[in-house]
């Protein structure tokens, strides 16, 4: 495919196809601009080793903190590149969010910095589940038939798989990159369910565990008209002024509630666990809710959160 540019004339003159000089043009290029590749992506980490003792070129996270792999081929991607990438695929799902801020921190994160701020600050995300499942990229400039169909064929099994020729142009010092996406605009059987709704998020517990929502739910709506309730895909979450203190999830053996305070709760019963640091300058706090009797205490520590929320 070529490109041209149009004066004020209407003369037409083309751009030039410039050859990347070396696989770290690309990878140099893609790591300052991920958002060529995926309008929400942070790179974490570059030229990373996997345990077999192999070197992931680029790894990211997407904003539902899932783990993105990036391999960069200059010239025409080998049919031997989509076992690569799975391999890294399968390396990547045992990636704890320990290991992911060890990576981050290598060359990504300012210093006292963690990931989770850092992605909380991106996001606005309280409890992150992280590296649910894992996107696979293959970035060349061109895509031979054979990659093409392997990674059509894994996407139809559920496997988020993206192909994408990516090419440098340039006319009288002037530059511009093109990306034509290959393989990733069919639809995955993952990318099917989308959000879900707080009556979706009910149905994934117990009647008991339904039961204790709707209460503590009651209960929390009682501080203030303020708060609004915003189900997104992983959780339930509460906020005021646009700003979420408090998320829920609803799983079959526990009601799992994450606070999210501006600094140290006030807590003599030791009800909640703290977790990692909050982008609002405490840690979170964590309290699987499995009796009634907790929630009168439960209530006072998110009292306690949502009046630090102003």
């Amino acid at each position: 495919m070529e490109i041209h540019s149009v004066d004020e004339k209407g003369k037409v003159s083309r751009y030039k196809k410039m050859p990347a000089s070396l696989e770290k043009e690309i990878e140099d290029f893609i790591e300052n601009n991920p958002d060529i590749l995926e309008k929400d992506l942070m790179i974490i980490g570059r030229q990373i080793d996997t345990d077999e003792g192999n070197t992931v070129d680029l790894i990211g996270l997407d904003k539902e903190s899932n783990v993105v792999i990036i391999e960069i081929k200059k010239d025409e991607a080998p049919r031997k590149v989509i076992s690569q990438v799975l391999d890294y695929g399968v390396w990547a799902q045992d990636l704890t969010y320990e290991k992911l801020n060890e990576i981050a921190k290598q060359n990504h994160l300012p210093n006292r910095k963690t990931l989770m701020e850092k992605f909380q600050e991106w996001t606005n995300e309280i409890d992150p589940e992280w590296n649910q499942t894992q996107k696979l990229y293959v970035i060349a400039e061109k895509i031979d038939q054979q990659t093409e169909k392997l990674a059509k064929y894994l996407r139809e099994k559920g496997i988020e798989i993206f192909c994408i020729e990516l090419n440098f142009y340039e006319k009288n010092g002037h530059r511009l990159v093109q990306t034509h996406e290959v393989v990733g605009e069919e639809i995955t059987p993952r990318q099917i369910s989308g959000p879900l709704s707080e009556e979706d998020h009910m149905n994934k517990g117990s009647e008991l565990h339904q039961k204790l929502y709707s209460i503590f739910k009651e209960n929390v709506l009682k501080l203030g008209n303020d708060i609004k309730v915003n189900p997104v895909k992983y959780y339930i979450g509460f906020s005021r002024n646009g700003k979420n203190f408090l998320a829920v999830r609803i799983r079959k053996s526990s009601l799992r509630i994450t606070l999210v305070p501006k600094g140290e709760l006030d807590d003599p019963k030791m009800l909640a666990s703290k977790t990692q640091k909050s982008h609002y300058g405490g840690r979170l706090r964590r309290v699987e809710l499995n009796e009634e009797q907790q929630i009168p205490d439960l209530i006072d520590l998110v009292k306690q959160t949502y009046e630090a929320m102003n």
